[in-house]
């Protein structure tokens, strides 16, 4: 997806801007890796996860499930939400190809 949006970008302003689009979805990858590790951490003081026990208890096993489910099921919705307003398809992006491969022709010859 996000090489289909760079390639509709590249037609509508004649500039890839692949390095850019890379660089900034590894800066929000790591920095969303990082708030969710201390968002873990705090969750597991709230629900009381002993990690020196091998056997939790059950209140502690119940929270966990229930956070699990019920946040798979919200992010599912949200992606859902999300991905229903990508328009882009097999055959716009064919037609976005073969515009920006006869684009760079063009240029070539001139």
């Amino acid at each position: 997806m996000v090489a289909d949006t760079l390639d509709l970008e590249e037609l509508e302003t004649g500039i890839s801007p692949a390095g850019i689009y890379y660089g900034a979805l590894t800066l929000f990858y790591k920095l969303s890796q990082a708030i969710a590790i201390f968002i873990l951490g705090m969750v597991l003081d709230w629900v009381n996860f002993n990690p020196e026990v091998v056997v939790q208890e059950e209140s502690t096993v119940i929270t966990l499930g229930l956070i699990l489910s019920v946040g798979s099921l919200i992010s599912f919705l949200l992606a859902l939400l999300v991905y229903s307003k990508y328009s882009l398809n097999k055959g716009k992006i064919e037609k976005v190809h073969a515009q920006i491969l006869l684009n760079k022709s063009l240029r070539s010859t001139t």
